[in-house]
């Protein structure tokens, strides 16, 4: 994963996460990893999702409460995205199923210690890039 992540220390608001992963090969079988971010100093974070070549088949937002701790699936099912509650603060629409195009979801990421994002592509695969950015 050749991603880029960025921790901006601003004086007086904290620390400011940037990143991205651009154009990750997602193939129809199997969870790609997107992005992976540390997020013990962020407490929300957004994330833009850009879909190319065919639909996601299935997007899952894991996080662990502690860095040796254990990947926690805390949003895989289209309900997750469409009706939102808890960790899942806002999302553009089913991530799950996410077209060719662009979607977004804002993540609640108090008491989280890492944060990552996977999908899986419709039968011919796709290309996803991914940005992120949260304070």
């Amino acid at each position: 994963m050749a991603q880029d992540v960025q921790l901006i220390s601003i004086s007086d608001r904290g620390v400011y996460l940037l990143a991205k992963n651009a154009n990750i090969a997602v193939p129809d079988s199997g969870f790609v990893d997107l992005l992976e971010l540390e997020v013990e100093r962020i407490s929300r974070v957004i994330v833009e999702i850009a879909v190319a070549g065919f639909a996601l088949d299935g997007f899952e937002i894991l996080g662990r409460v502690h860095s040796d701790g254990s990947w926690l699936t805390l949003a895989s099912l289209s309900t997750d995205y469409t009706a939102p509650s808890g960790i899942i603060v806002k999302a553009s629409g089913n991530l799950a199923a996410l077209a060719v195009g662009v979607g977004w979801v804002v993540v609640d990421t108090l008491g989280l210690a890492s944060l990552k994002l996977r999908a899986n592509a419709a039968p011919g695969g796709s290309t996803v890039s991914t940005y992120a950015s949260g304070g």
